[in-house]
């Protein structure tokens, strides 16, 4: 129920940008708006190139 209600459907342009994370307190980026999904395809880039060399 709580999953459903902070991540309404499909992408769409009119879903907020942050929402309540559902673990711990605090704001999350939200996946579901174009502008959260971008923000955390990069995220994810930046944190694997930072630790591949780390690993090899």
């Amino acid at each position: 129920m709580l999953y459903s209600f902070t991540y309404p459907g499909p992408i769409d342009k009119h879903t907020p940008i942050f929402v309540p994370k559902n673990i711990g307190t605090g704001w999350t980026l939200n996946p579901q708006n174009p502008i959260g999904l971008i923000t955390w395809i990069l995220l994810i880039i930046v944190l694997i190139i930072i630790f591949i060399p780390r690993i090899f």
